[in-house]
């Protein structure tokens, strides 16, 4: 009796053993903290954004922190996935963003679409340092596009379910589409290296009334330049996907750093008439 007792307890150790280290290597990318609402805008808005942080092994909850909130609801808060210890000089770095939220309110969450956020990047992950570091001027000027104060305005507003997790385009896209997107945008710049070099992965972002998606993309280039130089680097993109799954020749755009990157989306946009039936 005793040695199957013992062979019990030792088959009940393994399992748990097994269980402990199969959920130690599993990515659990579900919203797990307070802030549901505030999430739900930031990761359906931010562009670059995963709606969780990656540290190589195991993901945690974004850091929301929230800053101010006025007479009518709007909450300011500040945004951050940014992880420094995984910080790669040769990316821009997404996830880091001040934010403005309408109001929340049976299971939804109004923003202005294309003014609910600014985006900001700091090599590091501390608060109290951000918020020393931010422009106060920057803040005042995203209260203001967003109406600080002034009653709520559901006319100017969208909306999005309140929800754990970031959402999943429609789309089914090929590396390959992606490759021959980059492909022919680089070779109009200049580029003489040959396709499949140079899509690495995208995210989703968003997606309008009409089918479009937003996807960011991160490609590496290696060949030469007609100027001879060899760019060993990699390169980040803002593309707009039809929904018929082609990309219009103005539906892609090379993202250089983080301060220009909403103006530039949102030039996108218009080109390639986001949320207008053709």
């Amino acid at each position: 009796m005793m040695r199957l007792y013992f062979r019990r307890v030792s088959c009940i150790i393994l399992v748990s053993i097994m269980l402990f280290s199969i959920t130690a290597c599993l990515k659990f990318t579900d919203y797990d903290g307070e802030f549901i609402d505030l999430y739900s805008v930031a990761v359906n808005n931010v562009f670059g954004t995963t709606g969780y942080i990656d540290d190589g092994e195991i993901t945690h909850d974004p850091r929301i922190h929230i800053i101010e909130t006025d007479d009518y609801g709007r909450v300011l808060y500040f945004y951050n996935e940014y992880d420094m210890y995984a910080w790669d000089p040769s990316k821009i770095d997404y996830g880091m963003a001040f934010v403005v939220m309408q109001k929340s309110q049976r299971g939804y969450a109004y923003y202005y679409p294309d003014k609910c956020y600014t985006m900001y990047f700091d090599t590091t992950d501390d608060w109290e340092t951000i918020s020393d570091n931010v422009d106060t001027e920057m803040l005042e000027l995203l209260k203001e596009a967003n109406d600080w104060n002034q009653e709520f305005n559901i006319e100017k507003c969208a909306k999005v379910p309140i929800s754990d997790k970031k959402p999943e385009g429609k789309l089914q896209l090929r590396d390959s589409q992606f490759d021959r997107i980059l492909y022919s945008y680089e070779r109009k710049n200049g580029y003489t290296g040959a396709a499949e070099e140079l899509y690495r992965y995208s995210y989703y972002c968003e997606r309008d009334s009409f089918g479009r998606e937003l996807h960011y993309v991160y490609g590496l280039t290696k060949n030469k330049y007609d100027n001879d130089e060899i760019d060993w680097g990699g390169c980040e993109y803002a593309i707009i996907i039809e929904a018929n799954g082609r990309c219009q020749e103005n539906g892609i755009v090379k993202i250089l750093n983080v301060e220009d990157t909403p103006a530039l989306i949102n030039e996108l946009k218009q080109n390639t008439k986001w949320n207008l039936e053709e």
